[in-house]
């Protein structure tokens, strides 16, 4: 029997980047804002970046941004983006994954995997192939004998 690989590393990856935002999330509440990547990429809570915004100069273009809109915003390159929360592609795709736990949760996900079919296998094969006891197949071999 082949037990077919389905795995999908990609919705693995999505799953390690949504709890790494989770924890970038809380830190962020407790802190106001934080450093989310080596390329100056920082994420601001709402109330932090508005505190701010009160002590920027008049001609920074965003000096009466809006920023109401969303709980959290990334800052760094351009105009700031919206982040409503640990599932944000925006965020999601700012965010390193060490490629070695990757590899290690899609093996763990595999390996959990083959164990389902294979008791799933181990299950059905039982009804399958419901063997006789040692007395009942003494009783069936001597039926013939009997005559």
């Amino acid at each position: 029997m082949t037990i077919e690989n389905s795995v999908d590393a990609d919705q693995i990856e999505r799953s390690l980047r949504v709890e790494a935002a989770k924890e970038l999330i809380e830190k962020t509440d407790k802190s106001g804002w934080l450093e989310i990547n080596d390329f100056g990429a920082f994420l601001h809570s709402r109330d932090s970046i508005q505190a701010e915004q009160a002590d920027w100069p008049e001609e920074d273009e965003c000096k009466n941004f809006d920023f109401s809109i969303a709980p959290y915003w990334l800052t760094g390159a351009g105009e700031p983006m919206a982040i409503f929360g640990p599932q944000d592609d925006d965020l999601l795709c700012m965010l390193d994954i060490d490629e070695d736990e990757l590899e290690a949760a899609v093996r763990l996900a595999e390996a959990e995997q083959r164990r389902e079919a294979l008791s799933e296998v181990s299950k059905t094969s039982r009804a399958a192939n419901n063997l006789a006891s040692p007395d009942e197949y003494m009783a069936r071999r001597n039926r013939g004998r009997a005559m």
